[in-house]
C-alpha cells in the first residue's frame, strides 16, 4: 500500500530514486528545506558565545520551519548547548 501512494503520488521514478542525507550547519541550510530536520543543540564554547545574539536566535526558529514534515531538537549530551532551544 505505501509504494502505491508512493507512485501515486511521485510517479514510478520514485521507486529508483536515491534517499538524500545532507549534514550541514543551520547557516549551511538557509533557504533549503528538508522532509526531516534534526537539530543537534550540543555545540562548543565558541559557538555558545555567539548563540544568544538576535540574528542566531531568528536563524533556529527558520532552522525549525526548514522541515515539510517533521522537526526534531536532540536534547543536549554536554554542558555546552545552545540554550534557546530549551528556554533559558
Amino acid at each position: 500500500e505505501t509504494l502505491r501512494k508512493l507512485v501515486n503520488q511521485q510517479g514510478h521514478d520514485a521507486l529508483i530514486s536515491k534517499p538524500k542525507v545532507s549534514i550541514t550547519t543551520m547557516h549551511g541550510a538557509k533557504g533549503r528545506e528538508s522532509d526531516l530536520v534534526i537539530i543537534m543543540t550540543d555545540c562548543n564554547n565558541t559557538v555558545r558565545q555567539h548563540t544568544l545574539a538576535p540574528a542566531e536566535i531568528r536563524l533556529s526558529y527558520v532552522s525549525l520551519t526548514r522541515a515539510k514534515r517533521d522537526a526534531v531538537i536532540l536534547f543536549p549530551q554536554t554542558n555546552t548547548y545552545i540554550s534557546h532551544f530549551f528556554g533559558g
